[in-house]
């Protein structure tokens, strides 16, 4: 039994009955709601009016279900937001000093928070205003979108350091429900994400935000990547939205398995959805595809460069720049599609014709070779003939455009994307 406040406390039926109680506690019974969505909300409402006519008396209460977590704290949260006269927030973070977040299920608190807010999702007819909310708003792609999305879409972007997407799924559906969010797109990933933690804590993340859209009937705008076609092993490979996934390694088994993910929520739930499949991306002020700045650091200091050659030839890239997936997202974020998109300039050039770019703008003399790698590579163009379609897009900077501003930025910037070995994956 955990006290959430001085009167209001918390926990399991079969525990608290059993103890000798205070005369003045009360029990207030709540098995018989279900611990996901689908209660009726007048019948939430009653319950949580009743518990606040228990505390009328000048009794404590002690809210009850089945092991104490999210069924009873979610009406906890509820009658200490009514009794005290504040924001749902606040009466959750009162909760939350107390509780562990993990315990109450999104679900559940959307069914009280609706409870309380009966006219909450009615909004004015004549307010077509598009609120968009970016996760990951702090990365390489979100800041570039926020700088040029421009002034018809209202945009509030999240880093972690304000909502921890593994941990405060319910700050970010409090957060959607206060500004009206009506779009989530969703750029945030774990720090490290090639490795086997990375693949889980991607999926948490994910999920946590499809249970937010889910209750807020939010549209999600998702990004993924060529990564999911990674296992075919041709030396040239044309990827339209028709082809089957083949993801090989970690990075690409992720993606994959959270289209699955997504997928199943849109079966479900019905939720909407925009999946965005898109070529590696590039750009000045990123710090990726990390063998662009090696290549570049290397030649600018007229050392050896070298290259990859797989199995089945050299790795080739269709790279994307930033400011063609900038617009791609502008387009995508405003038009009324739902579906898989993929995009890209549908032109694979190879690790070893990038660094002769390279070493042309630097008027470089570096010496660039090859290493055999026994392994197969992926090379995937991605045929973006559906976002022509869909959206009107067509790619605009050339990989020699492209290349020419990263190292006008170059020059300007502490090289800190230099640094570590040659890697293409």
């Amino acid at each position: 039994m955990k006290w959430l406040t001085e009167e209001i406390a918390t926990g399991s039926y079969n525990e608290v009955s059993k103890k000798v109680l205070d005369p003045d506690a009360v029990i207030l019974d709540v098995r018989d709601l279900v611990d996901k969505s689908g209660n009726d909300v007048d019948y939430v409402k009653s319950r949580i009016d009743e518990g606040i006519s228990i505390l009328k008396k000048n009794q404590k209460l002690i809210v009850c279900c089945d092991y104490g977590l999210s069924r009873s704290n979610s009406i906890a949260i509820g009658i200490i937001k009514k009794t005290k006269n504040i924001s749902f927030l606040e009466a959750f973070r009162i909760a939350r000093q107390k509780i562990d977040e993990s315990s109450v299920k999104v679900e559940m608190l959307d069914t009280v928070y609706r409870a309380l807010h009966v006219n909450h999702g009615l909004k004015n007819s004549s307010d077509k205003s598009l609120k968009l909310c970016i996760t990951g708003a702090g990365g390489f792609l979100g800041r570039n979108l926020i700088e040029k999305i421009g002034t018809e879409v209202d945009v509030f972007g999240i880093q972690s350091r304000e909502i921890d997407l593994l941990t405060n799924v319910i700050e970010l559906d409090l957060f959607v429900k206060s500004h009206q969010v009506n779009s989530i797109l969703h750029l945030a990933n774990p720090r490290v994400f090639t490795n086997t933690k990375s693949l889980g804590d991607t999926l948490v993340m994910l999920k946590n935000v499809l249970d937010v859209c889910r209750n807020n009937n939010v549209k999600l705008i998702f990004l993924s990547g060529w990564e999911i076609y990674s296992g075919y092993r041709d030396e040239f490979l044309s990827a339209d939205e028709n082809l089957l996934p083949n993801p090989k390694g970690t990075y690409g088994e992720t993606k994959w398995l959270c289209e699955l993910l997504i997928n199943q929520y849109i079966r479900n739930y019905g939720i909407n959805s925009v999946i965005l499949r898109s070529g590696p991306v590039y750009g000045a002020g990123g710090e990726k595809p990390k063998f662009l700045y090696n290549f570049i650091d290397k030649s600018l200091k007229g050392e050896k460069i070298v290259t990859h050659t797989y199995l089945n030839g050299d790795p080739a890239l269709d790279l994307l720049y930033i400011d063609d997936l900038v617009t791609l997202l502008k387009k995508a974020i405003v038009a009324d599609f739902a579906g898989e998109i993929n995009i890209g300039t549908g032109i694979l050039n190879s690790t070893y014709s990038i660094a002769e770019i390279i070493c042309e703008l630097n008027n470089s003399k570096s010496e660039i070779s090859r290493v055999s790698i026994k392994d197969y590579v992926g090379n995937i163009s991605m045929n973006y003939s559906k976002a022509k379609r869909v959206y009107g897009w067509t790619p605009e900077v050339t990989l020699k455009e492209g290349l020419k501003k990263i190292i006008e930025s170059y020059g300007k910037s502490d090289r800190k994307a230099a640094a570590g070995d040659l890697h293409l994956g």
